[in-house]
């Protein structure tokens, strides 16, 4: 388990992003550009993705938050039997995700209009990117 806990504390870069996507009986969790943890054959993967979407949606990734803090919050699932709370969480789920995915491209746009307003060289561009 400790090996484990050092190869995502590697992947957890202050400011790194989560992707969670989740199809056919499979999840999988992405740190950057790399795939972190992924489950096959799990029951009510879209839901179970749903929740590791909402708890890490706003989850900022800073030099204190480490791989066991991560596993606690991936292991904090809920479930219901009520299939129509479930279809609905679902569908906000979904909702929430494009207009995530809205804002993004908003956003982007905005700051190629900023950079060409201020004339940023393309290496001025990455270090404000990088932050």
């Amino acid at each position: 388990m400790q090996a484990r806990h050092d190869a995502l504390d590697a992947l957890l870069q202050p400011g790194v992003g989560f992707e969670v996507a989740a199809s056919d009986g499979e999840l999988a969790l992405r740190i950057g550009e790399r795939e972190a943890v992924r489950l096959y054959d799990r029951p009510d993967t879209p839901f179970i993705a749903a929740q590791w979407r909402h708890a890490l949606r706003d989850q900022r990734v800073t030099e204190a938050f480490d791989a066991r803090r991560l596993q606690r919050l991936l292991l904090d699932l809920r479930t219901t039997a009520d299939a129509p709370l479930r279809d609905r969480l679902l569908a906000l789920d979904a909702e929430i995700t494009a207009l995530d995915q809205t804002i993004a491209a908003h956003e982007s746009a905005l700051n190629v209009l900023i950079y060409r307003l201020y004339g940023l060289t393309p290496e001025e561009i990455a270090m404000v990117e990088a932050g």
